[in-house]
C-alpha cells in the first residue's frame, strides 16, 4: 500500500497554488487544480509500483505498453488498487468491482 498524508484541505491548497501564480504573474485557472493534482499523484503511485511486476513477472517494459495487451493492464488496474493517500481534495482509495 502507498500511503502518504497531504496536510492541506482543498482550500488551503487552491489558495497556496494562485498565491504562487499571482506572484509570478500567471492567470489563475479554474478551481479544478487539485483534482488534478490527485489524479497524476494516483497514476504516478500506480506506476511506480507496477514497474518492476512488470519486468520482473512479465518480462516486459512499460514503454512496450500497448492497449491490447491485458497482462500488462491487469498489472497496472491491480497497482491502483494499491494506491490509498490523502489527497488534497479527498481521501483516495480505489475498489475493484467485478
Amino acid at each position: 500500500m502507498i500511503d502518504f498524508l497531504l496536510q492541506q484541505t482543498p482550500s488551503e491548497y487552491y489558495l497556496q497554488y494562485t498565491e504562487l501564480l499571482r506572484n509570478r504573474k500567471i492567470p489563475v485557472p479554474p478551481n479544478i487544480t487539485a483534482y488534478a493534482y490527485d489524479a497524476v499523484w494516483v497514476i504516478a503511485s500506480a506506476l511506480n509500483k507496477s514497474i518492476p511486476k512488470i519486468q520482473s513477472k512479465l518480462g516486459s517494459r512499460v514503454e512496450d505498453f500497448t492497449y491490447g495487451n491485458k497482462n500488462v493492464t491487469q498489472v497496472f488496474t491491480d497497482a491502483i488498487q494499491d494506491v490509498r493517500f490523502q489527497g488534497v481534495t479527498v481521501r483516495l482509495l480505489f475498489y475493484y468491482f467485478v
